[in-house]
């Protein structure tokens, strides 16, 4: 089975995943995880394919960080996902066709 892992691109979202991916790859899955530029190595060194999503994703800053009390880190953590998510609509469905067209021949 061929499976595309998209996660939200930071370090604490993309991690986590990198053990199960691995795990998938050595029950004979086709992996592939799409992310931002400055983890692909990472990630190709774990033994996993990887490619970059649209780097317009990655720009759009995370702040809960900056949030004053937890409600505001999290509306502000919501804010950011609302921001990307048109970037991410469109980029996980670019990588939808290429797998595609890849897997019927037609790229």
């Amino acid at each position: 089975m061929r499976l595309l892992i998209y996660p939200s691109p930071a370090m604490g979202h993309l991690f986590p995943i990198v053990p199960v991916a691995l795990e998938l790859q050595r029950r004979g899955h086709d992996v592939f995880i799409r992310t931002y530029s400055k983890a692909i190595p990472l990630v190709r060194a774990a033994g996993l394919k990887a490619g970059e999503t649209d780097p317009r994703i990655g720009k759009v800053e995370n702040d809960d960080y900056t949030g004053s009390s937890s409600g505001e880190a999290l509306a502000r953590g919501v804010a950011t996902f609302v921001r990307r998510a048109p970037l991410e609509q469109d980029d996980l469905r670019s990588v939808m066709a290429q797998t595609t067209c890849l897997r019927r021949g037609l790229a």
